[in-house]
């Protein structure tokens, strides 16, 4: 089973059944500036807020940030997130891998 969040221009997949799940931002070139102010970082903030409420959060990439899991075919950048308390702790390798499979799919990444 797989929810969908939005908060503002994000845009979040999750499968709830084994935790993994996407998180698909707004378009760079769209970003607003408030003065000093990026009203993608302020919806950002909101975002994680959101998805923390309901159990979930960002997957941590390489460098400490968030895993960049790729790039939708429109140019929005995807990022990598995890369910706190999925409904099946170890799911098998089929399982897991269709289900991202129908991640990538949903959020429209690109193939590389």
């Amino acid at each position: 089973m797989i929810s969908v969040v939005t908060v503002f221009e994000h845009v979040a997949y999750l499968h709830v059944e084994t935790g993994d799940g996407l998180l698909v931002l707004p378009p760079a070139h769209e970003e607003v500036w408030l003065g000093s102010t990026s009203v993608h970082a302020a919806c950002w903030a909101d975002a994680l807020a959101a998805l923390d409420g309901v159990g979930w959060e960002p997957s941590e990439g390489d460098d400490g940030g968030p895993c960049v899991e790729g790039m939708t075919r429109t140019g929005r950048e995807v990022i990598g997130l995890f369910g706190r308390d999925p409904i099946r702790s170890e799911p098998s390798l089929e399982d897991g891998a269709a289900a991202y499979a129908g991640l990538l799919a949903l959020a429209a990444v690109a193939d590389d």
